[in-house]
């Protein structure tokens, strides 16, 4: 994807976890294009989010510091819906609390999805080149290769 003249303009970042979800279905990320700061400043979050110790009630400020990085370029999204199937409405300001855990526990986003949105989401708005890169951490973070099995028979 070209990098946008147009400071409205957004793209679409969808977790792995989705993928086999129908397009019309699945839930989607509207993310703004970004500039070299804020790249940097998504990186700088996510470096000190992984340098957070685990406790054994989780990591708060991990989170925090993820939540903050999705929040620099998310700007809203599609097919989102809570608990209870109703969907949820985009609200930049509630971000941190609609990806959090509500009082019974449950979680928009898994602590991984939450990780991969966080990790992933900025290289859907950048030049086409890092759709390759993309696609390649994906293939390399599920395991699946597209090179056949050694021990498969040769296709003539």
């Amino acid at each position: 994807m070209p990098i946008s003249s147009d400071p409205n303009a957004t793209a679409e970042f969808f977790l792995e976890v989705d993928r086999a979800k129908p397009a019309a279905k699945r839930p989607v990320f509207l993310v703004r294009f970004m500039t070299g700061r804020d790249l940097a400043q998504i990186e700088s979050l996510i470096e000190q989010a992984e340098a957070q110790p685990s406790t054994s009630d989780g990591n708060a400020a991990a989170y925090t510091l993820l939540c903050r990085a999705i929040a620099i370029g998310v700007v809203g999204w599609r097919n989102m819906a809570g608990r209870d199937g109703v969907p949820l409405a985009f609200d930049a300001a509630k971000l941190e609390s609609l990806l959090g855990a509500d009082e019974t526990g449950w979680s928009l986003l898994s602590e991984r999805e939450l990780w991969e949105l966080a990790t992933l989401y900025s290289f859907a708005a950048r030049p086409a080149g890092a759709d390759r890169f993309l696609s390649a951490w994906r293939r390399e973070f599920d395991g699946a290769s597209s090179a056949p099995d050694a021990t498969s028979p040769a296709v003539a």
